[in-house]
């Protein structure tokens, strides 16, 4: 218990002190709203009034800021600090050291975990998120549990629930119980094996859509409303627009390429002037049979911008009370702590892939690694990569669909940065003890 107890210290410094540094930050810029926080706000509303609201968002969020009301109203605070607060505690204190955590089981070595630690507290694209009344924050702290109770239990037996969760806060990651199931089916040559990971996420969405139905929702709201759009969007940023049969509505694209609309504007013009039962999604897969190498070029280039393209930080606006001087204060952030530590870690999609495949072959270098990567990390890259590029708004915003996967570029990075460190010792040492012996020789 005593050497459990020892092992834990630096996690649980790290995660303290992050938890600090992101609560004095969180604290002073304020809770940020930005363009999605309205619709979370308001269904939250209806969820706390019982009503019944027409909506595109999960329950799993506004649900979270219901929870943080009540604790809010208990605690006779505002609810906009206590939404901050907890954020901070689940993604910058407990994510932190379930990812040392990680790192420390993987390798048994507490510089492993570490470093994992460190690089998620100091990741600004990712913690600056923990004060933004957005999905962000805790969509990564559930992506992070998950993770780790995998890691831990060797099954989804715990963590299929966690997917759970996490599906309900961003639907978008539909595909990763529905991935693994079908990754465990193949390891395990077993139908059964896929039913761990995806049964928890198909009971939450049955209960999900249920309740819809019941309050007299709409419970096909989100693929009506994101998916012709996010098809639409690839077609109006790249040059496949072109391909678009109909002449007429070419023109009207073109025009809004000449007019310099964004892809919104693009598409809320296209459908105003569209008819007859034409919409976004019949303009989409009228390209993609008329090129689908392009179109499928079109997602692939989505992604390296998952990996490169920096989140939108620190726009948003005040929400509540944000310091007057919070701009002069957190400026250095943003002039060199964000830049240094993108391009040292963020810059290169291909050292990333390779990253990721040494740690597939031989864990870089941590044997006890290898089965962690193969079963659990790489395949939650391989899918959360690949169902973004899939049913992102082109390369819009991409990056912010993407963020879960930043505490597993800091654990790639803590188990190469180790191996590298301790070879590099090993060889000094070789030298040392060699350099005697040919002493004695001469």
């Amino acid at each position: 218990m005593r050497l459990l107890y020892r092992t834990a210290v630096p996690g649980i410094a790290i995660g303290v002190l992050a938890a600090g540094f992101w609560l004095i930050y969180g604290l002073s810029r304020g809770a940020t709203a930005y363009g999605d926080s309205a619709s979370y706000v308001d269904l939250a509303d209806a969820i706390s009034h019982g009503l019944t609201l027409t909506t595109v968002r999960a329950p799993g969020y506004p649900l979270f800021i219901t929870a943080c009301r009540g604790l809010a109203a208990l605690l006779g605070t505002n609810d906009l600090r206590v939404l901050v607060v907890a954020q901070v505690v689940l993604c910058a204190g407990l994510s932190t050291y379930l990812v040392y955590d990680i790192g420390l089981r993987l390798t048994q070595r507490r510089s492993v975990g570490t470093i994992a630690g460190l690089m998620m507290a100091a990741d600004v694209d990712l913690q600056h998120f923990t004060s933004a009344i957005l999905t962000e924050s805790l969509s990564v702290a559930l992506a992070v549990a998950s993770l780790w109770l995998r890691t831990r239990d060797q099954s989804w037996r715990r963590a299929g629930w966690v997917l759970a969760l996490l599906v309900l806060t961003r639907p978008n990651l539909v595909f990763l119980p529905a991935g693994f199931a079908a990754f465990e089916m193949v390891r395990t040559r077993r139908v059964l094996g896929l039913l761990r990971p995806l049964w928890p996420s198909c009971l939450a969405i049955s209960v999900w859509l249920s309740g819809m139905v019941l309050w007299g929702g709409d419970p096909l709201a989100i693929p009506k409303s994101f998916c012709p759009v996010d098809a639409f969007g690839k077609v109006y940023e790249s040059q496949l627009w072109k391909e678009i049969p109909n002449e007429a509505e070419r023109e009207l694209v073109a025009d809004a390429k000449r007019r310099g609309l964004d892809v919104y504007q693009a598409a809320a013009l296209l459908a105003n002037a569209m008819g007859g039962g034409r919409n976004l999604a019949s303009v989409a897969t009228d390209v993609m049979r008329a090129d689908p190498i392009g179109y499928l070029r079109a997602c692939v280039g989505v992604l390296p911008r998952e990996f490169r393209q920096g989140t939108y930080w620190p726009r948003g606006t005040q929400s509540w009370g944000r310091s007057p001087n919070w701009k002069e204060r957190w400026s250095w952030m943003d002039r060199w702590w964000r830049r240094v530590y993108r391009t040292a870690f963020y810059d290169s999609f291909p050292l990333f892939l390779s990253l990721v495949s040494l740690a597939w072959l031989n864990g870089l270098g941590w044997p006890r690694a290898v089965r962690a990567v193969r079963d659990t990390f790489a395949p939650f890259i391989v899918i959360l990569f690949l169902s973004v590029a899939a049913l992102s708004l082109g390369t819009e915003e991409v990056a912010r669909l993407a963020l879960s996967f930043h505490p597993i570029n800091g654990l790639l990075w803590a188990l190469a940065l180790v191996r590298i460190w301790k070879g590099a010792s090993q060889l000094v040492r070789a030298a040392d003890q060699s350099q005697p012996a040919r002493l004695n020789r001469t």
